[in-house]
């Protein structure tokens, strides 16, 4: 839990009255914990006292190799998934995918609270089945709380719904071949596809604005379709320093359009959630 909580405060959006707050909530949650998953009271003869905690090297050294594994495979998985469904069927000139990022957060935080349970269980089968019950129960009187029913928790209630959504990610992805745009979508395998002439507008974009009035960069294509769809390249796609030069050329071959240029968007605009009125703003050809 405290990992989680040091994770997060690390991210730009905490700011430092948030990041305070972290001993207080780390705090109420072991006094949550103690009074409603208590450690089954447990005695240890003398032996059993000393030799316990010498234990706590190898099961941290066994956690740590599962956290590598389990984080790296699942991490190495779902990208080449993603780019799997991407070219699935289809020949594309260029392949735009989400960010890396994105398929970071499962393996992050199931490398948090997988490992203990899976060192157990893999003890229990596998090695002293009686001596790997015992540790867990010095764990938890240790902890003060019943640390294996919490991290099961984790588990179910974190892990599973992260690894869920994660999944129906999988299918993001937008593809320009010499005929069409396909644009997959989050939870379904089923692609958008518009033809070339389809494009209306092609608008190129540095950044947008946010509501304190500061400028945050990210360089964006946005397509304005016939249907009054839209598409831009800033909604969950890799954050670049610079606008793929090579896709924007290709559209424009394709739509024998010119990109129009404006600076700074409005967030929803970038992001696609509200239109641009095709006055709005100052623009230039790009």
């Amino acid at each position: 839990m405290i990992a989680i909580l040091a994770i997060y405060a690390g991210t730009r959006t905490w700011n430092s009255v948030v990041r305070a707050t972290i001993p207080a909530i780390v705090a109420i949650v072991f006094v949550l914990c103690r009074r409603y998953l208590p450690a089954r009271t447990a005695t240890f003869s003398k032996d059993d006292a000393k030799m316990l905690p010498k234990l706590q090297w190898a099961v941290g050294a066994s956690m740590l190799a599962v956290a590598a594994v389990f984080g790296v495979a699942s991490y190495c998985l779902f990208v080449w998934a993603n780019r799997a469904l991407a070219t699935l069927g289809q020949k594309a000139d260029f392949i735009i995918l989400p960010s890396p990022w994105m398929w970071l957060l499962f393996p992050i935080f199931g490398a948090i609270c997988l490992p203990y349970e899976v060192t157990l269980r893999i003890w229990k089968r596998w090695g002293d089945s009686s001596r790997a019950c015992e540790y867990e129960n010095w764990e938890n009187n240790k902890a003060q709380f019943n640390a294996t029913r919490v991290l099961q928790f984790m588990i179910l209630f974190l892990e599973l719904p992260i690894g869920i959504g994660t999944v129906l990610a999988l299918p993001l992805h937008t593809s320009l071949s010499d005929s069409e745009i396909r644009v997959g979508h989050f939870g379904t395998l089923r692609t958008t596809k518009h033809s070339y002439s389809d494009v209306k507008r092609i608008l190129v974009t540095d950044g947008f604005r946010l509501r304190d009035g500061s400028f945050e960069k990210r360089p964006a294509i946005i397509l304005y379709f016939s249907d009054g769809s839209r598409w831009s390249s800033a909604v969950n796609r890799e954050d670049g320093s610079s606008i793929d030069q090579g896709v924007l050329q290709f559209i424009q071959e394709k739509t024998n359009l010119h990109a129009e240029y404006m600076a700074v968007l409005p967030r929803a605009v970038l992001l696609g959630t509200v239109p641009i009125d095709a006055n709005q703003g100052s623009s230039s050809s790009h």
